[in-house]
């Protein structure tokens, strides 16, 4: 099981010229190390902030994944973040 903080402040304006903070759609993918999909973890609109997702070790269909290292990737409109990360069992 894997638990990682997810910080999205740096994609998303912390001041802007309106009361509320915008939102944005914000995606979080897991990969294998070979770059397939394994995982959609976040696919939703979110406000800035900090945000924490907790992933299971389990693929798209409910099946728990083997050890190993993994990819997770963050995206935001046209900005990009992608992290290496280790699952062990």
């Amino acid at each position: 099981m894997i638990f990682f903080l997810l910080s999205f402040e740096f994609f998303l304006p912390l001041l802007t010229e309106q009361n509320d903070p915008p939102e944005a759609v914000v995606n979080v993918t897991i990969y294998n190390i070979l770059g397939q999909k394994v995982k959609t973890c976040v696919n939703e609109k979110k406000n800035p902030g900090y945000y924490t997702h907790f992933w299971d070790g389990k693929n798209d269909r409910g099946n728990e994944v083997a050890s190993g290292v993994y990819i997770y990737r963050m995206s935001f409109e046209d900005k990009k973040v992608s992290k290496l990360m280790v699952l062990l069992k």
